[in-house]
């Protein structure tokens, strides 16, 4: 299991939700495994002799594994990460980069196959797979419905994703959209608004400025979009999922709607995400992580994006198809990104690594002319990819404890991802907490760190009058400073 004791083991299965049994050397945990109806002539047998079927379990278990015990950051003398040095200026180092690279440093040497405790795959040279599983079966638990074995799971033992959109009065824009996460997961599901009142002149063209030229969002272009009335759409895969029921209209330029995105099992949490500020004018590509990421997945939907824009002269003729996708793929390699970073970092720091069902979105405002090397045409305004929905379940190999300088860093790899993943897939730069810091670090900017009260007093109530922002913040920030300065945390702020 990637662990180095039973109390490691239980710990990984638990914040997976398995609920095991353990003792110092056995653990027992439910499992579920798939079996294949296939002609015995074909198993094992002559395949002459047809006459006859057998069951065979297909179970992960059977791979084979062998484990390299690596250098972690305990194995290194009064080693820590250099934050400042990682901050320093502006890299496309990443995170977990960076460590491995001090650790290097410090040791005076590489890291034997990357360090930390990592286990591969060996070859096993048989032809079949085997009849029996490769551990003991205590018992067999009913699905619900008295019988051990089911054809289709159960609703109670799939993962539902609840997504709602309301106003920011919650009043509901349009019912909940209610679908198994399997369903998601292999396919893009986009949130967008159209309008209701096309008929009034007065009102602006919400479509014509879609397939039109203008890069500009027309709301600060006078009051004509003011009077502009959308409701939301969900489309997966350009097809519209949208729950039939009451709908209610809002204003096309409002950017305090509120989205929730919800993740269950058996009507139990398992991650939830709520926006407070969802734009009527901005196109979502919504994104609830099934680790279904791969280099072959991410070659499919690239050939979709060509694929639509080739067949389009204009491409905002097909929005979803074109900016729907892009922004379903700079989502799916995103959370690939931060899920692979955290498994380096939890290495390092002698852990799993896991992470779970991360829960986010990528969205923007921006017009397109062409995609990838056809000379993609990219509004700068307004690219942002946001998942506060990010999980980890990383956890000590050995004590199943979890190592606060390991969850630390993997939140300073999720940020520094979140502008990165912009200059992979637009080639623009953008803004994250981590890209700020090192910019402003790079360029001389000063930096305020709060630690205490006093400093919010001293530091921030800052006279700016040449901005129409009231950058007088101090009371919201000792409400939130308070319990914070108690604890390890410490909240930094770019002042620009």
């Amino acid at each position: 299991m990637g662990v180095k004791s039973a109390e490691g083991a239980a710990k990984r299965l638990e914040v997976g939700r398995i609920q095991p049994k353990w003792t110092a050397s056995h653990i027992r945990f439910p499992h579920v495994w798939v079996e294949a109806c296939v002609p015995y002539g074909n198993y094992r047998g002559s395949r002459n002799d047809d006459s006859g079927f057998h069951w065979i379990p297909l179970d992960p278990s059977f791979k084979e594994m062998t484990y390299t015990d690596g250098t972690t950051v305990a194995d290194i003398p009064n080693f820590s990460f250099d934050y400042s040095q990682y901050l320093a200026k502006r890299t496309t180092v990443m995170a977990h980069e960076a460590l491995q690279d001090q650790m290097e440093a410090a040791l005076g040497s590489p890291l034997v196959n990357g360090g930390g405790y990592r286990g591969a795959i060996l070859q096993r040279n048989i032809d079949v797979l085997p009849s029996t599983l490769p551990y003991d079966v205590e018992r067999f638990k009913d699905w619900g419905t008295g019988r051990s074995e089911t054809a289709v799971l159960p609703d109670s033992h799939r993962y539902y994703a609840q997504i709602t959109v309301q106003n920011r009065s919650n009043t509901l824009l349009a019912p909940p959209l209610i679908r198994p996460m399997p369903e998601l997961a292999s396919s893009r599901l986009t949130l967008s608004f159209v309008q209701t009142n096309a008929s009034n002149t007065a009102a602006g063209n919400v479509s014509a400025w879609q397939s039109g030229t203008a890069m500009e969002v027309p709301c600060a272009s006078g009051p004509t979009y003011g009077q502009t009335l959308v409701q939301p759409v969900f489309k997966r895969d350009g097809v519209d999922i949208t729950p039939a029921g009451n709908r209610t209209s809002v204003g096309f330029c409002t950017n305090d709607n509120k989205l929730t995105l919800r993740l269950s099992l058996n009507n139990s949490e398992i991650n939830k995400v709520q926006y407070a500020g969802i734009g009527a004018h901005n196109y979502h590509a919504l994104q609830i992580f099934a680790f279904q990421t791969s280099d072959d997945l991410i070659e499919q939907r690239s050939a979709k994006l060509l694929d639509a824009v080739e067949s389009n002269a204009n491409p905002n003729a097909r929005i979803d198809d074109t900016l729907g996708e892009f922004l379903h793929i700079a989502g799916l390699k995103y959370m690939d990104y931060i899920t692979e970073a955290g498994k380096a970092i939890g290495r390092l720091y002698g852990e799993t690594g896991d992470s779970g069902n991360h829960i986010g979105l990528t969205s923007t405002a921006m017009k397109v002319a062409y995609v990838f090397d056809l000379p993609f045409a990219v509004s700068r305004k307004g690219l942002l990819v946001d998942v506060p929905g990010g999980r980890t379940r990383s956890r000590n190999i050995v004590s199943g404890a979890i190592n606060y300088n390991g969850y630390l860093l993997t939140g300073y790899a999720d940020s520094a991802y979140e502008s990165y993943i912009w200059q992979e897939q637009a080639h623009v730069d953008a803004v994250s907490t981590v890209r700020g810091l090192q910019f402003a670090n790079d360029t001389g900017l000063p930096v305020v760190i709060l630690s205490s009260s006093a400093d919010v007093d001293t530091q921030l109530n800052i006279g700016c009058p040449a901005s129409p922002i009231d950058l007088n913040y101090s009371s919201k920030l000792k409400t939130y400073l308070v319990p914070e300065r108690k604890s390890i945390k410490v909240i930094t702020i770019n002042v620009l």
